[in-house]
C-alpha cells in the first residue's frame, strides 16, 4: 500500500510545475509566506487556489513535514535487477540429445496502462476530443497563483459541455460550441473574471454587468454578465447550470 501512495505522491509532485506554474519548493515557500496559524487554514488557502481537498491536504502535510514528501523517497536507491542463474550441464558430446526444433509462440504485449490523472492537471477529466492546446495551457499558466483555479474551471466546463471549443488569447480563454462564445474567462493578477451570456436585464447574486479590459480582442456583444472567481468552491453545480443556460441562449 505504501508503494501505491509513494507512486501517487511522486506523480503529484512531478506534475505540480506544469499544472500550477509552481514546483514543490515554490509552493512550500508560498505556504510559509502566508504564516497561517492552523493547518486547516493552510488547506483552506490551498483550496482557494484551486486544489481539490485531498491534494490540498496532502500538500499541507508535506509542508508540515518540513517540505519533504511523506511516502516518496527521491534518494532511495532502486533494487538491482538480478539475472537468473545460468545452469551449466556437463554432458559428453557423444551423449548429447538430438536437436529438437521448437515452435515459438509469440504472445502480444500487455496493453499499456492508462496515463496517470493528476488532480490539477489541465487535461485531467477533459474529453479526448477537447484536449488543451498549447495556447490554452499558456493562458492558464499566466494566471500564476490562480492557475489551479483556472484549470479547475476549464475541466468543469469541458465535463459539463463536452463539445466546448476553447480559443485562447494571451490573457483570456473563449468558450464556443458555435460561431459565438457563450463564455469568456479573463485572466488577471488578482482574480479571474468569467463573462457569459446571461438573462437580459437580470443580475443574480454575485453577478454584475460584464466589464472586461485588456483582452487583446473586442468584447463579444452577447456576453452581458460577469462573475469574479477567487475560490474553487464557487464553481458548484449552480455555476455549471448557469453556463449551460448561457450556451442555450447563444446557440438556440
Amino acid at each position: 500500500m505504501s508503494r501505491d501512495y509513494a507512486e501517487k505522491e511522486r506523480e503529484f509532485i512531478e506534475s505540480l510545475k506544469a499544472d500550477t506554474g509552481r514546483d514543490l519548493g515554490e509552493w512550500m515557500n508560498a505556504i510559509g509566506a502566508q504564516n497561517l496559524a492552523h493547518r486547516n487554514d493552510t488547506i483552506d488557502w490551498l483550496r482557494q487556489k484551486g486544489f481539490l481537498f485531498s491534494w490540498a491536504s496532502w500538500l499541507e502535510r508535506i509542508h508540515h513535514n518540513g517540505g519533504k514528501p511523506i511516502y516518496y523517497d527521491e534518494a532511495a536507491p532502486k533494487p538491482p535487477v538480478q539475472a537468473a542463474p545460468e545452469v551449466l550441464r556437463e554432458t559428453p558430446p557423444e551423449a548429447a540429445p538430438p536437436a529438437v526444433k521448437l515452435r515459438v509462440v509469440r504472445t502480444p504485449p500487455p496493453p499499456e496502462p492508462a496515463a496517470p490523472q493528476t488532480p490539477m492537471g489541465p487535461t485531467a477529466s477533459i474529453p479526448r476530443s477537447n484536449r488543451l492546446t498549447t495556447e490554452v495551457k499558456a493562458a492558464i499558466a499566466s494566471a500564476k497563483a490562480y492557475a489551479p483555479l483556472a484549470g479547475f474551471l476549464i475541466r468543469r466546463v469541458s465535463e459539463a459541455i463536452p463539445d466546448t471549443r476553447l480559443e485562447a488569447g494571451r490573457l483570456h480563454i473563449a468558450m464556443h460550441t458555435g460561431p459565438e462564445p457563450f463564455g469568456l474567462l479573463a485572466i488577471g493578477s488578482k482574480d479571474l473574471k468569467l463573462a457569459f451570456a446571461g438573462p437580459p436585464g437580470v443580475y443574480e447574486a454575485s453577478c454584475e454587468k460584464a466589464r472586461l479590459a485588456n483582452l487583446g480582442a473586442p468584447m463579444p456583444a452577447g456576453l452581458t454578465h460577469m462573475v469574479r472567481l477567487t475560490d474553487a468552491r464557487q464553481i458548484d453545480q449552480a455555476f455549471v447550470d448557469r453556463l449551460l443556460a448561457a450556451r442555450s441562449r447563444v446557440h438556440r
